[in-house]
């Protein structure tokens, strides 16, 4: 029996050993990764301040003329200049008008009669038939005609105008925000009927503190972060007035994009100081931890070096950093999350 069992022994470890579990396995492949290069750049040291986004044109919109309110608007409806936001009832103006071109017609037939009138007694003065007090009687009841005339057609031009403001238009291209009268109201003269807001040409709005005021200037790019994104926008104007309760002054910095909701809250990085030279890294390669932050660099063998650094003060998509970073590193931005120090990678894209 010892020889069968040593022979199924045998048979047993022949068959381990040529089975697949056996063979030879690939090597692991190596991480994927994209780097960006570290920078020297001349950045300001700064701070950060809220903001808000407002609107260029938001006004509230009043009536010139009063009457009942025929027709508004409704909320949301974006207008273009000269579309109509609210609507009075016309027809007293109506009325109004076509009285007023009914007076003219007989104040002007009134004028004709004494124009002729007056040039028949010319005649007759001058043939020594009327007296000449007379003709001054009638040359005067002439021009008071005609002053009156004038007077009857600046009122038609009036009424005119009156009914043409019974339309209330829109002043600039915006969207009606809120409607303040609804229809059947009676509107007073200079009341508000509606808020209008030009949601497509909008600012940040921000109070800096007067001590950064010769820091900040018109066209100057500062960084505005929302809901966890950073852009550059320029300065579009400094006001350069204080606040002698808050020591402040106003700054407005333009935006170049109408998605943004007039409203929102924002903050922005205002430069309080000299620029300097620093090594900037992209905001993407910061690795933050409890214990600090890091950045991985990928070295000449291409094989991850972990890096300790220290941030500082933001540019666009760049941090100022320090640590054991130089200018030229190639440090990854992507694909670093579960990478190991002296791990070797496969680099998918390197730019500056």
């Amino acid at each position: 029996m010892k020889p069968h069992f040593r022979s199924i022994g045998i048979a047993t470890a022949l068959t381990l050993v040529t089975s697949p579990a056996f063979a030879q396995q690939p090597p692991p492949q190596k991480p994927k990764v994209e780097v960006h290069l570290a920078q020297s750049m001349l950045i300001a040291p700064d701070f950060e301040i809220p903001g808000t986004v407002v609107s260029r044109n938001d006004a509230q919109i009043a009536s010139e003329v009063a009457g009942r309110v025929a027709w508004v608007a409704d909320e949301g409806a974006v207008l273009e200049i000269g579309d109509v936001i609210v609507r009075l009832d016309d027809r007293d103006f109506k009325f109004d008008l076509a009285e007023a071109d009914a007076n003219i017609k007989r104040l002007k037939a009134d004028y004709d009669y004494q124009r002729r009138d007056s040039d028949r007694l010319k005649e007759l003065a001058g043939n020594g038939n009327i007296s000449k007090s007379r003709l001054d009687e009638t040359t005067s009841r002439r021009e008071m005609l005609r002053q009156s005339l004038a007077i009857a057609e600046i009122q038609r031009e009036r009424i005119a105008y009156n009914l043409e403001r019974s339309e209330v238009r829109a002043p600039f291209p915006g969207r009606v925000v809120e409607r303040l009268v609804q229809v059947g109201e009676f509107t007073s003269i200079g009341r508000a009927v509606a808020r209008f807001v030009d949601t497509q040409n909008i600012e940040v709005r921000a109070q800096v503190p007067v001590a950064a005021a010769r820091w900040v200037a018109a066209d100057q790019l500062v960084e505005v972060r929302y809901n966890g994104s950073a852009r550059s926008f320029p300065v579009r104007a400094v006001i350069p007035v204080g606040d002698e309760l808050s020591r402040t002054f106003e700054l407005r910095v333009k935006l170049d994009d109408p998605h943004w909701i007039v409203g929102s809250p924002v903050r922005l990085s205002v430069p309080n100081g000299e620029a300097r030279n620093v090594i900037a890294v992209p905001r993407d390669a910061l690795i933050i931890r409890a214990t600090g932050v890091s950045v991985f660099r990928i070295n000449a063998e291409n094989k991850a070096e972990r890096l300790q650094v220290k941030t500082g003060t933001g540019k666009a998509d760049y941090v100022a950093v320090e640590g054991p970073v130089a200018s030229g590193d190639r440090l990854v931005v992507r694909g670093g999350e579960f990478l190991r120090p002296d791990q070797e990678v496969e680099i998918l894209e390197a730019s500056s």
